[in-house]
């Protein structure tokens, strides 16, 4: 998890947690291959997930909509 740039823009990091368990996975699952990019004229956050997912396999992910975050009241919070 994280943000940075490259040549093809600015992107966030993501995990795939549905590529498994096993610590091969598991590095494929947090792989840094797996970004989406945004592309701020749409607006939406476009990426693909590492190519040697077995689950994902390059699969293309598209966040169409994004809000802003709403802070929850502390009362709220203390109930849980």
């Amino acid at each position: 998890m994280g943000m940075g740039s490259d040549s093809k823009g600015n992107y966030f990091h993501f995990y795939d947690n549905a590529v498994g368990t096993s610590k091969a996975v598991l590095e494929v699952g947090t792989s840094a291959h797996n970004k989406l990019y945004c592309l701020c004229n749409k607006p939406a956050l476009i990426g693909q997930t590492d190519v040697r997912s077995s689950y994902g396999n390059g699969l293309t992910y598209v966040v169409s909509t994004i809000r802003e975050s709403v802070a929850i009241p502390k009362a709220i919070k203390q109930k849980k």
